[in-house]
């Protein structure tokens, strides 16, 4: 078989295209696989950490902020572009119009995927951005050498135990969230989502 240009194979050997990825694309597996090999802060932490770790902890600070069922959903996911995409640094993201549009319709074809085309309401929204800063804010904190001293990223420091889990573990811990939360393992064409307001 001839790859088509442009496409990727997946850790489910499916090829897609991450540039322009559908919700038939999509397995929860493959996104798993590599957020739990995928080291934030572009590898440059005092350990390995990784995307699928944070994703799980984010979900978690979600839960403890008195988030709902579907804030807690789409917090567990809200970086799993980055397993079509990698994670690049906030800095260098926000100079690459390509990649945030690219992003973003990633993040899409996920959600309509794996969230059947639930709507995350503004507030939500906000708790999500709050548990991802004061995760960020305690990573930086652990895990880098300036302890996330100047970043100017608003947070509280909350509680970090076992940062840095390997990537195995990562993987199951992210798969078991996703289970527990009532995420399917892949987009069903019987039951085709709604595509996902941007």
């Amino acid at each position: 078989m001839q790859v088509k240009p442009g496409h990727i194979e997946t850790y489910s050997g499916l090829y897609v295209d991450p540039l322009d990825l559908a919700p038939a694309d999509v397995r929860l597996e493959d996104i798993a696989q590599a957020l739990s090999n995928t080291c934030r802060y572009t590898g440059h932490c005092k350990r390995f950490y990784s995307v699928a770790e944070h994703s799980v902890r984010v979900a978690n600070r979600v839960a403890d902020l008195g988030g709902d069922f579907t804030a807690e959903r789409f917090a567990l996911l809200h970086d799993a572009s980055e397993a079509y995409l990698l994670d690049l640094p906030r800095p260098v993201k926000q100079q690459m119009p390509t990649y945030l549009d690219a992003e973003e319709q990633a993040q899409r074809a996920i959600c309509a995927a794996l969230l059947g085309g639930e709507l995350l309401s503004e507030k939500s929204r906000k708790l999500i951005k709050q548990a991802d800063n004061d995760l960020l804010v305690t990573e930086a904190r652990v895990l880098m050498p300036s302890h996330g001293a100047g970043w100017g990223v608003p947070g509280e420091v909350i509680r970090f135990d076992r940062p840095g889990w390997e990537p195995l573990e990562a993987e199951a811990a992210f798969v078991g969230r996703a289970l527990d939360l009532g995420v399917p393992m892949r987009y069903s064409a019987a039951c085709p989502a709604k595509e996902v307001p941007a």
